[in-house]
């Protein structure tokens, strides 16, 4: 039977490149580990360099307009003043996870934002730090 291959993918929001993987290398050795046996490097951001869009754009292919987020909040309407915090119900085009889903794949997401309502996935999910305590549900 053939090995099937798995893939891990690490980011570090907001981590300086330089820093983890050239200043602070030798300070990390289960990083250093990784570099040399796997395959890293930088990857250029999106516009805005803002969280939520970013790892959405990573992991979906698809650029903040096509994806109608620019940041934690989105404008309702077309008003200045009336905004809502962006959730994954803001999200409408699949992620990397849902692709491989449907071929058969499992995944594991942890605090990808925004996450929030968690989506049934062939594998597991685990919520971001965007999530509502239970005082807000």
């Amino acid at each position: 039977m053939a090995k099937r291959k798995k893939v891990l993918i690490i980011g570090w929001d907001c981590a300086a490149p330089d820093i983890v993987f050239n200043r602070l290398k030798d300070k990390l050795p289960a990083v250093r580990n990784m570099m040399e046996k796997g395959v890293w490097g930088n990857l250029r951001t999106c516009y805005p360099p803002i969280t939520v869009p970013a790892w959405r754009v990573m992991f979906t292919g698809r650029d903040p307009g096509e994806l109608g987020v620019y940041g934690f909040r989105s404008r309702e309407g077309s008003s200045y003043n009336d905004f809502s915090i962006v959730t994954s119900n803001s999200i409408k085009v699949p992620a990397i996870w849902d692709v491989l889903g449907e071929k058969g794949g499992k995944s594991i997401v942890s605090n990808v934002p925004p996450s929030y309502p968690v989506k049934k996935i062939n594998g597991h999910m685990i919520s971001c730090f965007i999530t509502p305590g239970p005082e807000n549900e």
